[in-house]
Parts: C-alpha cells; sequence; structure tokens
C-alpha cells in the first residue's frame, strides 16, 4: 500500500515524473514515459514516500 504524503499527491507526483523523462529528452513520447514508470514503480514508490520530489526521482532513474 502506497504512503500517501500530505504536500504532494501520487497520482500528480507521477505526473510530473513523467512530463520530466518527457521535456528532459530521456524520452520522447509519453507512452514510453509511462513504460519507464511501470517498469521501475516500486523505485519509484520508495523514492515518492521518502519525500523526494520528481526530479530528484528523475536524477536517480539517470545515473
Amino acid at each position: 500500500m502506497i504512503i500517501e504524503r500530505n504536500d504532494y499527491d501520487v497520482s500528480a507526483w507521477i505526473a510530473d515524473l513523467i512530463n520530466i523523462l518527457k521535456k528532459r529528452g530521456v524520452l520522447m513520447k509519453k507512452e514510453d514515459a509511462w513504460l519507464v514508470v511501470q517498469e521501475n514503480i516500486v523505485e519509484f514508490i520508495e523514492l515518492y514516500e521518502g519525500g523526494s520530489s520528481p526530479q530528484e526521482a528523475f536524477l536517480e532513474y539517470t545515473e
């Protein structure tokens, strides 16, 4: 179960992460960004629950 944060709704957080993935040139299509999120959902949720921003999750993913 996802632990929701008071400061950031998980659905908005994921939508922001997808937009960052698209804008930073890592992925060209929104569908590709969704696939990356789906394939790495456990790691992204852990980052979300730990208080990371979508930008921090992006940096973690691209390292």
